[in-house]
């Protein structure tokens, strides 16, 4: 309640204060982080971040049911101002009882506009980059409902039909058909959607450097993108967090309605789940490198909000811990970095040199030439035996490196519930602390958007409006249902309305939420809808 307080009256007094709506909104979030690592990447890189000068508070990151939130529901609380349940993408949660309380039966298992939605509404340009799958849940979160986020076929059906500007990452796998060397099986074409509406994929730095129109889809990588310390050996093809962002702002500026863009460093959480101190602080450096980047372009521009923040942490990560082999009074700066200096690749690296060898010797050898560091036999031993219990190798190698080598806790290989900080700058800039759900209101506010408008505008329940028993879903094509009401057809998970021998597109995707047995279409289909039947 007092969060709700502070940040309502941060919106009317900014309102009576006369601010100017901002022009654009730029949403940064470096994926399972907190304060620890701009800590360590301060020593690491020797200068400031970027993003010292805004650091403007923190964020809270529960989820409807649990203190620990998962990536999927904290995305939905910051792009929608809902919590949800775990795994949900864009889609209210499963029952009414949150730990703050009980909700409104009208937003169990609803589909909830995002900022992005409702400023597409308003004519603004939007746009996503990620260095994971853009099917993943952070950049999806931003324009797909589902409940549940490992459904990456799907969501990818719906971000190619949500007529994106600007869409940067990877994911080439749940786009192109096996045919065209993805692994989609059946329709739709999507690549052949994308095309036909006057979208330009390209797959390569040099080919992003050349865009200079949208919309446009980069997909660099069949899956998740290289980590930064790896792309160079790697992925030297693939474009750097901070070329993306360049290019994306530089295409959507030209937009006179102004847009918005969320970019996420997705694998400062995948290194804080391994463990793993110098993949996390590397993509997390990566990520103040395209943070820099926008807050240089708001800084010029004058109407452009940048909000940063981790949607929740992960790993519980420390500079100090009990084992370290000097006290916390002698730790010096040789200690703490040279661990970091002397390793060439993440131990995500390793493991992909390594394939399937795992003898003591390949290890050892392995390890030494990356990392600089011969492993005893008895860590070789432990981190074969974490390995042969479930770790996968990565995690094994990195929790006993740090536990026995370096200055590096850990409290865990998953989430914590610890708050977050928040960096902000430009228009309607917020300050102190903010639920994640706040960070939708203040982007809303910022850019005077209606979100409960712009949800009754996507999403009319389709018994609400037709009555009882009005639709049926033909499930005939495995990998393209379709939602049936008289004689319209709406492909799910699309945009496109069939009546007769005609196909339109309509602004919104309809939807079928199966734990409720509720379909959801786009108000504007409504009339076609009535008169197809």
């Amino acid at each position: 309640m007092r969060r709700t307080l502070a940040i309502a009256l941060f919106l009317l007094l900014a309102s009576l204060a006369g601010a100017a709506p901002a022009r654009n909104v730029i949403v940064m979030v470096p994926d399972g982080c907190e304060n620890s690592i701009a800590t360590l990447a301060r020593w690491y890189t020797g200068r400031p971040l970027a993003l010292d000068p805004v650091l403007a508070g923190a964020t809270g990151t529960h989820s409807a049911a649990s203190v620990i939130t998962g990536s999927a529901a904290a995305v939905t609380a910051f792009s929608t101002g809902h919590k949800t349940t775990i795994g949900f993408l864009g889609v209210g949660p499963e029952t009414t009882a949150t730990l703050e309380g009980d909700v409104p039966d009208s937003l169990v298992l609803r589909p909830l506009p995002t900022v992005l939605e409702a400023a597409m509404l308003e004519g603004k340009a939007t746009g996503l980059v990620a260095t994971s799958t853009m099917s993943h849940a952070t950049p999806a979160g931003y324009a797909a409902h589902v409940t549940d986020r490992d459904h990456h076929y799907d969501i990818m059906k719906q971000l190619a039909h949500a007529d994106l500007d600007v869409v940067f990452g990877g994911g080439r796998r749940y786009l192109l058909s096996k045919a065209d060397g993805g692994r989609r099986s059946g329709p739709p074409d999507l690549r052949g959607e994308l095309e036909k509406r006057g979208a330009k994929l390209v797959f390569t730095a040099g080919e992003l450097e050349g865009l200079n129109s949208t919309p446009t889809w980069g997909l660099f990588a069949d899956k998740h993108m290289s980590p930064e310390l790896d792309r160079a050996r790697f992925a030297p093809d693939e474009p750097s967090l901070a070329e993306m962002t360049e290019k994306a702002i530089e295409l959507l500026d030209s937009d006179p309605d102004g847009f918005v863009l969320l970019v996420e460093g997705s694998q400062v959480d995948w290194a804080a789940h391994a463990n793993d101190p110098v993949h996390m602080v590397t993509d997390f450096v990566a990520f103040d490198d395209a943070a820099r980047v926008a807050l240089e372009f708001a800084r010029e521009d004058g109407s452009t909000l940048v909000l940063a923040f981790p949607d929740h942490d992960c790993g519980g990560f420390s500079i100090g811990h009990e084992r370290a082999a000097v006290g916390y009074k002698q730790t010096s700066l040789d200690f703490l970095l040279d661990p970091l200096r002397k390793m060439k690749l993440t131990a995500d690296g390793i493991v992909r040199l390594l394939g399937e060898e795992r003898s003591p010797d390949s290890v050892r050898a392995l390890v030494e030439r990356e990392w600089s560091v011969t492993l005893t036999d008895a860590e070789i031993e432990e981190i074969l035996k974490l390995e042969q219990s479930g770790y996968d190798f990565d995690y094994a190698l990195s929790e006993v490196f740090c536990r026995e080598r370096t200055a590096f806790g850990w409290t865990t290989h998953g989430h914590t519930g610890d708050e977050v900080p928040l960096w902000a700058y430009g228009p309607h800039a917020p300050s102190g602390f903010l639920d994640n759900t706040d960070i939708a209101r203040v982007c809303a506010e910022a850019l005077d958007l209606d979100l409960a408008g712009a949800g009754q505008e996507l999403f009319v329940d389709v018994e609400t409006e037709f009555g009882p028993g009005s639709f049926s879903i033909d499930s005939t094509e495995k990998y393209c249902h379709v939602l049936e009401i008289g004689n319209a057809r709406l492909v799910l998970d699309t945009d496109l309305l069939i009546t007769g021998a005609d196909t339109s597109a309509m602004p919104g995707i309809s939807l079928w939420i199966r734990e409720s047995g509720r379909a959801w279409v786009p108000r504007a289909a409504v009339p076609e809808i009535r008169r197809a039947r």
